[in-house]
């Protein structure tokens, strides 16, 4: 099973931030409310969840990638929080994060066509920070 690897990926993408480590929880898919959702971050209780069905089969490229993505939704929840500039979160970036959280829309059943969700201000900025520091990892081990 994946779960020391997912352990790792969000430890290791909360370092490259500069932030502490959520909790992280391992649940099924009934507890996701879905086949398809590999893994989620809660901002209510400042949480990544994974998905330990998913992660039975998973490999490991993607629990690293879905790791990083929940953690740089931490970080963003965390900007939020702390009204602070960090990285690449300017103002005008923050307030987008907060409209989106506010207003989270959730991938539909089908999340491969989910749009809606990934046109969010967070989801853009997750996927991108998870593809950067995948890269970034891989290139420092080859």
């Amino acid at each position: 099973m994946n779960t020391k690897a997912a352990i790792t990926a969000v430890k290791y993408a909360c370092a490259d931030m500069n932030i502490s480590s959520p909790i992280i929880d391992f649940v099924d898919k009934d507890v996701l409310g879905s086949n398809t959702i590999t893994g989620m971050y809660l901002p209510n209780h400042q949480m990544i969840l994974f998905n330990i069905d998913w992660l039975a089969i998973a490999e490991l490229e993607q629990v690293f990638l879905v790791g990083f993505h929940e953690s740089r939704h931490w970080f963003q929840h965390h900007c939020i929080l702390s009204d602070k500039e960090r990285d690449n979160g300017t103002p005008f970036k923050i307030e987008q994060w907060r409209h989106d959280f506010n207003n989270y829309r959730r991938p539909d059943a089908d999340f491969e066509c989910s749009q809606a969700y990934i046109d969010q201000e967070i989801e853009k900025d997750a996927i991108q920070y998870s593809r950067d520091l995948f890269k970034k990892v891989v290139l420092n081990i080859i």
